[in-house]
Formats: C-alpha cells, sequence, structure tokens
C-alpha cells in the first residue's frame, strides 16, 4: 500500500486499506492497553491520507452533535476511526466515550471499556465482574420487556409522566436447529439465543444510560440496535437514545440540532471529497448530509418559515452541492425548490 500511494498520491483505495489496517493495529495495541502504540497507528494513518480533511470535518461535526459525557456508539471505519484520530490525536472531545457497535462481543473489549485507559478512552460504567465478562457467550432468550433506568431530568425533559418506565424489548437475535417443549402439550419451537453483542449492548444501556446520553451514528448498520432504534431521535449524523417510542412524536427528529449542523462553518473542507475521494468512505459522508437537509427543508416548509428554507438552499448549492454525486445533488435542489412553491 506504501508503494501503491508513492506511485499514485491519489489513489483512494490504497489509503482506504492503509487506515483500516493501521485501525486494526490499534485495536490490538489497546488489548495491551498500550496508549503509544495506539496513537501511532491513528497518526500514521492520517499522515498517509486515510483521514482527509472533509473527513475529519465529519468526525467533529458528528462528535459535537453529542452533549457532554455522552457514549457514542459508532459503526466502523467511516465514522469509528476519524472521531477515535480526533480525540486521541487532537485531544478533541475526549468526554465521549466511542464505542464501535461491531465489536461489544469480544471479552477483551468489554473489560478494556469497563476499565478505560488514562489520556486515551473513558471508561464506562458496568456492572459485570471479569469472570463474567470472559464467560459472555450466547444466552438462552425469548422475546422479554427490559426495564431501563432513566433519570428524573431526562424523564422531565420528554415530558414522561408519573411512574413511567422506559420498557424496551428485546428480541433474540440468533436460532438454533435445536428445538424445545419442557411443558407437555406445549407447542415444540426452535431454541433461540441472544447474541453476545446484543447482550452487550443491553448491559451497557442499563448501566449508563441513567447517568450519561447515548447516541448511535447514523452511519451504523440498524441490525446492531436489537430495537432500541424505536426510541432513537434524529440529530442528523447521530442518533440519541430517548426514554420513549419517538415516531410520529415531537421528539422524532432534533430540528435544532440539525439546524445548528447545517452551517457552513461546518462545511469548510467538504467541496474536497471531489479531489481526495476514497472511495468506500466518501459515498457514505455526502449521503449523511444528504438525509438532514432533506429533513430540515420539509420542516421549514410545514412550519411556514420560508426565509430559513431559502437560507438552507443556498447553504446547500454553496456547500454540498459539489459535484459528487450530481443526480442525487440535482433531486435534491428541485426538491427543495418545490417545496418553496408550496402554498
Amino acid at each position: 500500500m506504501d508503494k501503491a500511494i508513492e506511485l499514485n498520491p491519489d489513489y483512494g483505495n490504497a489509503k482506504y486499506f492503509y487506515g483500516a489496517e493501521c485501525s486494526a493495529n490499534a485495536f490490538v495495541a489497546m488489548q495491551n492497553y498500550d496508549l503509544e502504540n495506539i496513537k501511532y497507528f491513528y497518526k500514521i494513518a492520517y499522515e498517509k491520507g486515510a483521514y482527509p480533511d472533509w473527513l475529519v470535518e465529519s468526525g467533529e461535526n458528528m462528535l459535537n452533535s453529542c452533549d457532554t459525557n455522552s457514549i457514542l456508539f459508532t459503526g466502523g471505519n467511516v465514522d469509528f476511526d476519524v472521531c477515535s484520530y480526533l480525540q486521541l490525536i487532537k485531544n478533541y472531545r475526549k468526554d465521549i466515550t466511542i464505542i464501535p457497535i461491531g465489536n461489544i462481543d469480544r471479552p477483551w473489549y468489554i473489560k478494556f471499556l469497563k476499565q478505560g485507559l488514562d489520556g486515551g478512552v473513558k471508561k464506562i460504567n458496568l456492572n459485570m465482574t471479569d469472570n463474567q465478562i470472559y464467560n459472555i457467550h450466547p444466552f438462552k432468550w425469548n422475546s422479554t420487556k427490559i426495564k431501563i433506568p432513566v433519570s428524573e431530568s431526562v424523564l422531565d425533559k420528554y415530558n414522561c409522566k408519573e411512574n413511567y418506565e422506559m420498557l424496551w424489548t428485546v428480541n433474540p437475535d440468533l436460532k438454533s436447529n435445536r428445538k424445545d417443549s419442557k411443558i407437555q402439550g406445549e407447542e415444540i419451537k426452535y431454541r433461540t439465543y441472544l447474541s453476545p453483542q446484543r447482550a452487550m449492548l443491553l448491559q451497557i444501556i442499563e448501566d449508563n444510560f441513567q447517568s450519561r446520553p447515548v447516541y448511535f451514528s447514523n452511519l451504523s448498520n440498524p441490525v446492531f440496535f436489537g430495537g432500541a432504534n424505536e426510541y432513537f431521535k434524529n440529530c442528523g449524523l447521530v442518533s440519541e437514545l430517548t426514554p420513549i417510542k419517538t415516531e410520529g412524536t415531537e421528539f422524532e427528529n432534533d430540528y435544532k440540532k440539525i439546524d445548528i449542523l447545517l452551517k457552513r462553518e461546518h462545511f469548510k473542507y467538504f467541496s474536497k471529497i471531489t479531489t481526495s475521494n476514497i472511495p468506500r468512505i466518501s459515498g457514505n459522508i455526502a449521503f449523511s448530509y444528504y438525509g438532514p437537509v432533506w429533513l430540515l427543508a420539509n420542516f421549514y416548509s410545514s412550519t411556514r418559515t420560508m426565509e430559513k428554507l431559502s437560507e438552507l438552499k443556498n447553504f446547500f448549492k454553496n456547500y454540498l452541492a459539489v459535484g459528487f454525486n450530481g443526480k442525487r445533488e440535482e433531486m435534491l435542489l428541485r426538491g427543495i425548490e418545490r417545496l418553496e412553491k408550496k402554498k
């Protein structure tokens, strides 16, 4: 990959895989609590061009969408790596604990999160002994409602009535060909299980949601959410976990945060995405911005805030419609113009 980048300094695929390998090596260094080597691999990935300015900017925008002292579950190389680079190398928003949601089935990593790393990773609360952590395995499981502790301040924020309880229905996500029938006459069913990943997601939320805001990157695969996304409030690049099911409520989208995100000062480098393209990342980042633009445009249209809608259109034309995905950009622009014409 060094040779590939030397021969073609604009070879985005080589830069992507260089960054991915650096991330993998940094993850190995975490097992040894080796902060020096963790930082080394993220630093060299940046120097090789794996994190262009527009990607670093997106990481800043993502972290700044989270409240102080948050936990942020991320997807993978698109979001986890650049946010980790910002924290470890730039000392940026180190109040947040960043967790790659697909890796929480690894016992060593759960212990790492519980212990934290001075100067590197802020620890989380975890009501598990080391023996319990290293005994993580698929658990026999049927659909079960789990009560999640919620602070009084969060309940007040979401206008929850007295004695309200957040009940998360956690469904099994693994199934075997083995069948169960414990009671005579009972219907025989396939045995179902809760995967270690989903079990640990449940445990982390149970042990931390009362004391820390919890967010999920909108770049994550929803299959990992385990149904928690019913409680999500969309903030643009991330979604905040709330104590209520948000669909169809005033809390489904945080238009204030989306409005704050879509400002020109947060898009100083986005236009460079066309000249420093990282093929497996660029499209995800671009699309992650298009969605919030359309949501906010519809909100301004429905509330008859036409001046703001016009400002949003101009912002989109000047800072996001850079020719990276011309067809998608044109469709979005035409859509906003149709909203402007609505009476």
